[in-house]
């Protein structure tokens, strides 16, 4: 993958990876009103995702449920996985002295590496927590 061709694919599926989990985990909780508590709360699991939307749709609720669960583990996988990739592509690329390709992994490697960093945050893992109970 040590073509500017390889880094943009391997962008575009953390971006994915991302909006998946956003619509699916982080859109629920502002449309629920849940920003109206504090995050211990939230954490906690006094509102139970599974009594919320989208949960509540019919037919499709428990399979957006799950999804949005697997997405709070694949999402931050993903994103860590790209960035190891493409750095080690960016160095690959620099041995082999293709700057440019160099500089798009070490972007998209920056890129995956910052937003990584978000899962860790307190709104996040309040978050994981809700989806948990």
């Amino acid at each position: 993958m040590t073509t500017v061709r390889g880094a943009l694919w391997l962008g575009a599926l953390s971006v994915v990876a991302v909006a998946v989990y956003g619509l699916l985990v982080v859109v629920p909780y502002f449309v629920n009103g849940l920003d109206r508590f504090p995050l211990a709360d939230v954490a906690v699991g006094y509102h139970d995702p599974k009594d919320l939307w989208p949960t509540t749709i019919p037919y499709v609720g428990g399979w957006l449920h799950l999804a949005g669960m697997l997405a709070m583990g694949l999402a931050p996988m993903t994103l860590v996985s790209v960035a190891l990739v493409c750095g080690l592509s960016s160095v690959w690329a620099v041995v082999r002295r293709a700057w440019s390709v160099s500089a798009v992994h070490a972007v998209v490697a920056v890129a995956c590496g910052a937003a990584t960093t978000w899962f860790s945050t307190p709104f996040a893992e309040a978050l994981a927590g809700w989806q948990m109970d």
